[in-house]
């Protein structure tokens, strides 16, 4: 079975092709039944004096006063004028309707009455054509007839009917209307196809900027690399017509553009936060500079040399942390650059963290804290970007030794699992308070997190750091922590032998 064509233009056609045909048909029906009618309304036209006629000819046979059915003249004069005329019957009727005489043997008669509403129809109103009666020879078959009055007025003693027997909507349509149906045909299917011509160069002058839309847009989204909601890891099939279609890129480019807008509004409002939060911690250092400078410079000669070397270890010190802070924003600013690329490359991520653990060890000392690693085979190896993921250690137990209240240890537990390796650094301070909770939560939903026990003027720029690279790797940072058990933050990283389904961050 084929199927329905399903571009616009194809619909269109088969439509107009349908709807041609049945209106050809209608006509065909609506021509036969005019032409007919016209037939019979002409021919019974012409024959209405036919029935007065054969009266002034023979005055002496219907001269009787009185009708009767062995009227032995009338009988062989009705006879003698059926055997005349082969396609004509002649009927004498009295005032009900009942036949009396006929030209057609008493054999051949069906029915024995005519209706006499239909013949004084005619008698009164020989305008109103046509009129016809059922035959007495053939019952079922109305025929047109032309009658007179035997006798005048209302006491008229009976009626003369000239039935045209040859002369019905049948013996037309098959013999003398086939021409001029045939003509009729002839030149409605020259006008129908005139009209569908004229119709298909409207149809192409319309519907060709809708194709070349609906082609720009599907050529747009092709030459783009843009997949529709559903289409991921398919090729995409265009289904529906051309409206359809369009209507389908439309509804899916608005879709896409609301959200390109929410994504846009919710950066634009993370991007406000986060430099609102910098003003803070650029303000400080700023602000100490600038006493600790003003002090020696107002006070200089009268301060004792140790107290200048103070004051200038004080600037020095906040110029640095200044400084790290700049060079922070600068590096996040370059995280978040669309066009940012990893460097992927395979990597014992146990060596690694050997490497981060040996890095801190001195200051963990200091802080009375001891780094511990949990688990992991140094033949596990990741795909990633060695360098930011190093960097993620850093920011994590960097948070950790400066903000975990009263931890005597920092835990990096990894965990290898069937298509990566979960890793997880975590404390034993005093965890994240109850009030602190629902901060944090809200800030994982939206903004980056800040660690439970930083100051709220801080902008937390390490772990937002953390969060962008591991966003990068298609993974991301959790919080997983309970009041007074310490906080742990953890995610998981790819592994090598996984390389085949991992897809390039963009």
């Amino acid at each position: 079975m084929r199927a329905v064509p399903r571009s616009l233009f194809s619909q269109l056609v088969l439509a107009q092709i349908i709807y041609g045909g049945l209106l050809a048909l209608g006509f065909m029906v609506v021509l036969g039944l005019t032409h007919a009618r016209y037939h019979l309304e002409a021919t019974q036209r012409l024959s209405l004096g036919w029935a007065d006629k054969i009266l002034r000819r023979h005055p002496q046979e219907f001269s009787s006063s009185e009708l009767r059915s062995d009227d032995a003249p009338l009988r062989d004069l009705l006879l003698r004028l059926g055997r005349a005329s082969l396609a004509v019957d002649f009927h004498v009727i009295d005032g009900t309707g009942k036949i009396l005489l006929s030209s057609v043997p008493a054999a051949r008669l069906r029915r024995t009455s005519v209706d006499i509403g239909a013949i004084e129809s005619l008698i009164r109103n020989p305008r109103n054509l046509p009129v016809t009666v059922e035959d007495p020879a053939e019952p079922g078959v109305s025929r047109i007839f032309s009658a007179a009055r035997l006798g005048q007025g209302a006491g008229a003693k009976g009626y003369l009917i000239v039935l045209l027997r040859g002369q019905d909507a049948g013996a037309f349509l098959s013999h003398q209307g086939s021409r001029v149906l045939l003509e009729s045909v002839v030149m409605m299917s020259g006008v129908s196809m005139l009209a569908f011509a004229a119709a298909l160069a409207l149809l192409v002058s319309i519907l060709r900027p809708i194709r070349k839309l609906s082609g720009a847009l599907e050529a747009f989204r092709r030459d783009s690399g843009i997949a529709w909601e559903g289409e991921q890891g398919k090729k995409p099939e265009l289904e529906g017509s051309d409206l359809e279609r369009l209507s389908s890129h439309f509804n899916e480019m608005a879709r896409r553009i609301v959200e390109l807008l929410q994504r846009l509004n919710a950066t634009d409002r993370k991007m406000r936060d986060m430099f609102a939060n910098i003003s803070h911690d650029l303000r400080t250092p700023l602000t100490v500079i600038q006493v600790c400078l003003e002090t020696t410079r107002s006070k200089g000669e009268s301060l004792p040399a140790a107290r200048c070397i103070a004051l200038i270890d004080a600037a020095l010190a906040q110029s640095r942390s200044l400084g790290r802070l700049i060079e922070t924003v600068f590096e996040l600013s370059k995280l978040q650059s669309p066009d940012y690329r990893l460097r992927l490359e395979p990597f014992s991520i146990a060596e690694l963290v050997q490497d981060v653990t040996m890095k801190f060890s001195p200051k963990a000392a200091k802080c009375g804290v001891t780094i511990r690693i949990d688990g992991g085979d140094r033949h596990i190896q990741v795909i990633a970007d060695v360098l930011l993921v190093e960097r993620v250690f850093d920011n994590l137990i960097e948070n950790a030794l400066c903000h975990a209240v009263g931890a005597s240890e920092i835990t990096i537990r990894l965990v290898e699992r069937a298509a990566d390796l979960e890793v997880t650094v975590c404390d034993n301070g005093c965890g994240i308070p109850a009030s602190a909770w629902n901060r944090i939560l809200a800030e994982q939903a939206g903004k980056a997190p800040s660690y439970p026990e930083a100051s709220e003027r801080r902008s937390g720029l390490g772990l937002r750091i953390v969060g962008r690279i591991l966003e990068l790797h298609d993974t991301r940072l959790e919080l997983v922590t309970t009041a007074g058990n310490g906080t742990s933050f953890r995610f998981a990283l790819r592994k090598t032998n996984c390389l085949g389904s991992q897809t390039e961050p963009n």
